[in-house]
This record gives structure tokens, C-alpha cells and sequence, in this order.
């Protein structure tokens, strides 16, 4: 039998698996529509293999309820909110004042959807090992 785990870090471990797994197709369509080899397809390519890597280090440490699960709760949003942020910058150079009028509207929207599961995530976990509900060992 595995280690006790609550209702939410369930819902929260099959979400994390659907995403990988459509990470990981979308992953693999990138690679065979987009040439490798040009600039910015390259770094895209890399900070999804990143985050397909964090992600599943993620879920394995979830699963098994590790003791470290709230640093990497963080270092998982953290990279993903990192990516974001880079993103735009990266758009503003390439595309330039579109991605402001663009950023404007849309980054504190993507920005609430970051941070608010972050911090829900990371209260709940807190809260389960202060009150003894997940086996944090």
C-alpha cells in the first residue's frame, strides 16, 4: 500500500499526469512540424523538455509524497512561470509593441492563473503535513 495522500493531491496527480501526456504528444508533433535547427524553435524546444522533465520529477515526488514536495511544488511554478515571462519577453523582441497591446490585457489574467494554484497547492501541502494528513517521510 502507498503512502497516504488526500483527496486533492489525487485530483492533483491525475491532472499533472493528463498533462504530461499531452505535453508529450504535443512535444513530439512540434518536433516533426517545426525544423529543429532555427533559433527560436530550438529554446521552445528545450524549455518544453525542461518542463516535461520538472513536471514528471513533480509527480514522482507527489506520488511518494517526499519530504521536499513544497520545494519542488515551487521550482515547478516557478519554471512555468518563468517560461511565461521569458516567452513574452522573447515575443517582444521578435514581434515588438503587438505582444505589449497583448500583454496588457492577457498577463494579469496568466499571471492570477500561475500564482493562484501555486499558492493553493503549497497551502494545502503545508497544511497536510502540519496536521498530519499526508505520510511525509
Amino acid at each position: 500500500m502507498g503512502k497516504k495522500k488526500t483527496t486533492f493531491t489525487w485530483i492533483l496527480l491525475v491532472l499533472i499526469a493528463i498533462w504530461l501526456v499531452f505535453g508529450v504528444i504535443n512535444f513530439i508533433g512540434g518536433l516533426f512540424m517545426n525544423s529543429l535547427f532555427s533559433g527560436l524553435t530550438t529554446i521552445t524546444t528545450l524549455l518544453t523538455v525542461a518542463s516535461l522533465v520538472i513536471s514528471a520529477i513533480y509527480l514522482f515526488k507527489l506520488y511518494n509524497v517526499k519530504p521536499d514536495v513544497i520545494k519542488w511544488t515551487d521550482i515547478t511554478f516557478g519554471f512555468a512561470l518563468g517560461t511565461y515571462v521569458l516567452g513574452l519577453i522573447i515575443g517582444l523582441l521578435t514581434i515588438g509593441p503587438l505582444v505589449i497591446l497583448g500583454a496588457i490585457f492577457t498577463a494579469p489574467i496568466v499571471l492570477i492563473i500561475y500564482i493562484l494554484p501555486w499558492i493553493g497547492i503549497r497551502m494545502h501541502l503545508k497544511r497536510a503535513k502540519r496536521e498530519n494528513l499526508m505520510d511525509f517521510s
